[in-house]
């Protein structure tokens, strides 16, 4: 049984156009409520994603479990998901990561035929 308990992802009702206006904002809903960070580990983690180039990075989520690291959220391309793996590898504490991160592509805006 997974040690991560969470509600259901929240991705799954950005589809579309909402996505990237989702990804390129932090917000929250009303109803989410915020986690409470119980380690050190989640900490330093949530610092790693903030000081991220990528925008999409800083709204994941983690949550910490003795020496394993559990990642949340969604991004727009696969390569978004691994960078966030790959920055949170180096996390003193971390031994392993388990990458519950969605990629939800984002269709192309057509402009008027």
């Amino acid at each position: 049984m997974p040690f991560f308990s969470e509600t259901a992802s929240d991705c799954s009702a950005t589809h579309g156009t909402a996505l990237s206006s989702t990804l390129s904002h932090t917000s929250h809903s009303a109803t989410e409520t915020p986690l409470i960070e119980r380690h050190p580990v989640e900490r330093r983690v949530r610092d790693v994603f903030r000081a991220a180039s990528y925008a999409e990075l800083r709204q994941l989520r983690c949550k910490w479990a003795p020496g394993v690291l559990r990642l949340d959220g969604c991004v727009s391309s696969f390569f978004l998901k691994q960078q966030a793996q790959e920055l949170v590898r180096a996390v003193d504490g971390v031994r392993g990561i388990e990458n519950g991160i969605e990629v939800i592509a984002v269709a192309p805006q057509r402009g008027p035929r």
